[in-house]
């Protein structure tokens, strides 16, 4: 495995160099791909953005695409795509903080309740000269399951909002530094007991990626990961965040920097997770080129590996899958 070969490689020299060797990682990716077999019913959710459908995929090529019938209920609100934990999906109306789970399968629904948090007054230890308005932000970064408890959980990053009417920026960050009840936190929602509650838990959220291009969420496992990207530093501190719904915590695996990015994006192979990097030459600004990079080991910067490298290819937005 990826993480022995990390884990050891200051044993010996050669074996910290195996990655870098074209022959080994020919073996290794033949190996990888050869212990898993995609002859069953395994099907793909594809999400059409422009005609918001939902696609189920199937197939040795994916070539048999058969469109979803959405519950009434359900047909207006947004599709969250970044994975399903056993094959039940979740939709969410921001503007409502409405969010439901669905499974296709028994077309069965869930209406999450509304936490008691979302509604939000201004402490008393709070004066305002001016007047003040407050919204609350929610950012849905995971859904998954908890094989431990036996309970399926959502994760989210809750922001207040305070909006000033009369008053300088530089005022008004100043005020709200002063108290901890409008700073950003974490909220963790249980279906089996059907209630939200707050995690004292300080963990990077996803928020500083804005991109519609790719999947920056997936779920593995009873983890949920995500990309931590600073766009305005050229992804310099970022990071895939990895939250395990049994034991609450966090594990924070930095991603290296490489020339030329585009975007990244997340996804899951043969119960790996691997990190999509979009290139694009300034000269060439028609073509594309992914490379495909494997997670050895949670944590460990230098345990991400090159898999494999797709292109140059006549320029496409992006992936729909690996």
């Amino acid at each position: 495995p990826l993480k022995s070969l990390k884990r050891f490689g200051c044993v010996r020299k050669s074996w910290s160099l195996l990655s870098d060797n074209p022959s080994f990682m020919s073996l290794y990716r033949h190996k990888f791909f050869s212990k898993y077999s995609y002859n069953d019913d395994t099907s793909l959710i594809l999400h059409l953005h422009d005609d918001e459908k939902l696609c189920s995929l199937s197939g040795e090529s994916f070539e048999n695409m058969v469109e979803l019938e959405l519950p009434q209920q359900i047909d207006h609100m947004k599709f969250l795509g970044f994975g399903c934990a056993n094959g039940i999906l979740y939709f969410e109306e921001p503007l409502i903080n409405k969010i439901v789970l669905w499974n296709p399968t028994t077309n069965e629904l869930k209406i999450i309740p509304l936490s008691p948090f979302e509604s939000f007054s201004p402490p008393a230890t709070l004066n305002f000269d001016a007047p003040v308005s407050f919204v609350t932000y929610l950012n849905l970064h995971g859904f998954g399951y908890d094989y431990v408890a036996d309970d399926y959980k959502l994760i989210r990053n809750t922001t207040i909002i305070c909006k000033f009417h009369t008053i300088w920026p530089s005022d008004r960050d100043l005020l709200l530094g002063r108290d901890e009840s409008l700073k950003p936190f974490w909220e963790i929602y249980s279906l089996k007991t059907n209630s939200w509650k707050k995690l004292d838990i300080d963990m990077p959220s996803c928020v500083k990626y804005n991109s519609g291009f790719g999947t920056f969420r997936v779920y593995l496992d009873g983890v949920c990961h995500w990309l931590n990207l600073d766009r305005e530093n050229k992804y310099v501190g970022a990071s895939l965040i990895s939250f395990d719904l049994s034991n609450e915590v966090f594990i924070n695996t930095p991603i290296p920097s490489f020339s030329g990015e585009r975007w990244m994006g997340l996804s899951v192979l043969n119960d790996s997770i691997v990190l999509f990097k979009h290139h694009q030459n300034i000269h060439t600004l028609n073509i594309s080129t992914f490379d495909i990079l494997i997670l050895g080991e949670f944590g460990v910067k230098e345990s991400w590996y090159k898999l494999f490298t797709v292109g140059p290819l006549p320029w496409f937005e992006i992936p729909i899958g690996v």
